[in-house]
């Protein structure tokens, strides 16, 4: 489903018809004050109200009812955490879209990858990189992923680089850390192409 049907389903579930129904009832208040206020006086309030508070009014309500539909599809659209360990300059370990719960536990749960990635307790940085949400689309749909980068203090077990996700059965090792993070997908051409040069040697 593109991405323009599938907000607009949102916005329109039960759930949501409470943002732009306060969003009317706001506006329809003002304008019955308005109304009675003009009605009631000599001198008439009508051109400050139609030239200038009418269409300021409604032009804000529209864009707080948007903006907080917007956020509301967001908060709830699944959230994915990319999460990479760094030995030196070197990539040790990443694990591609791992599912996350919420943005508070983005830490925790990727120091608990990091120790089942390497079967052993991890010594970082106490300070992670951490980059905002960014969203994202494809075949698993529209989703929030986070990322975020923890710096080793001591060596891991595995003198390579481990790569997880983002398929259960996900998990690819090759001998030389690179200086970028490298995708399942990647890592598989460069062992298939390792294994074929072996064979025709």
């Amino acid at each position: 489903m593109p991405p323009v049907f599938q907000m607009l389903k949102h916005l329109l579930s039960p759930r949501r018809w409470k943002i732009p129904l306060i969003g009317v009832l706001v506006g329809g208040l003002i304008t019955w004050l308005a109304n009675t206020a003009w009605l009631g006086s000599d001198h008439g309030v009508a051109w400050w109200w139609a030239d200038w508070l009418d269409p300021w009014i409604t032009m804000t309500t529209l864009a707080v009812a948007g903006f907080l539909g917007i956020r509301a599809w967001v908060d709830e659209l699944p959230k994915r955490l990319n999460v990479h360990f760094v030995s030196g300059s070197h990539y040790a370990l990443t694990c591609w879209e791992a599912s996350l719960g919420g943005e508070g536990d983005i830490r925790q749960w990727a120091q608990q990858i990091g120790m089942q990635m390497a079967q052993k307790r991890l010594d970082f940085d106490p300070y992670p990189s951490i980059s905002a949400p960014r969203i994202l689309g494809g075949p698993p749909g529209l989703r929030q992923v986070y990322e975020i980068t923890i710096s080793l203090t001591t060596e891991p077990p595995e003198p390579g680089y481990r790569v997880w996700g983002p398929g259960k059965s996900d998990n690819e090792y090759i001998a030389d850390r690179p200086q970028a993070p490298m995708t399942v997908e990647q890592v598989r051409g460069l062992t298939a192409g390792t294994a074929d040069s072996s064979e025709s040697s």
